[in-house]
């Protein structure tokens, strides 16, 4: 559960991160189905992979797509009761997950990100926000420093 105090930060600054929402155990069983996915996603095999084109020929695994359909972890997690009744009490009504992406930035990468709405809003006509709230529930898997923040923020134009 949320404090009022989150949720209102919430509503203030439109993100709250909350810690340790996932156990040991679903952490590792994650850690361990993304590390798999990016492996292959790396390799080039598989499906629903996504690669950024770089302007001297590279091709950079940039995201996985349909992760439901890889393993169970990935639908455990996205509807981990406490992490949906969190969602809950930012956006006030009843809400359905719909996208379950998994999305890397690796070492040396250098993949841009341009400003974009996450979906409903993902159409490119869509140029400003809307009232109707989009809730993210992002994960983060691994520890970033400042550094890497501020190679992401000057190597691209994204909103955080």
């Amino acid at each position: 559960m949320l404090t009022q105090s989150q949720i209102d930060q919430f509503h203030r600054d439109g993100f709250v991160a909350v810690r340790n929402v996932l156990s040991p155990r679903e952490l590792d069983e994650l850690l361990e189905a993304v590390e798999r996915c990016q492996a292959e996603g790396i390799a080039g095999q598989g499906s629903d992979h996504k690669y950024h084109l770089h302007a001297d020929g590279r091709k950079v695994y940039r995201r996985s797509e349909k992760m439901w359909r890889r393993t169970e972890i990935f639908q455990a997690v996205t509807v981990k009761p406490a992490l949906l009744e969190m969602v809950g009490q930012c956006i006030g009504h009843p809400f359905l997950p719909l996208n379950d992406s998994l999305v890397v930035k690796l070492p040396g990468g250098n993949v841009p990100v341009p400003w974009h709405q996450d979906p409903p809003y993902g159409r490119p006509e869509y140029t400003e926000t809307f009232d109707i709230p989009n809730f993210v529930a992002d994960l983060y898997l691994d520890d970033s420093t400042l550094e890497d923040r501020k190679s992401t923020r000057l190597n691209s134009s994204h909103r955080t």
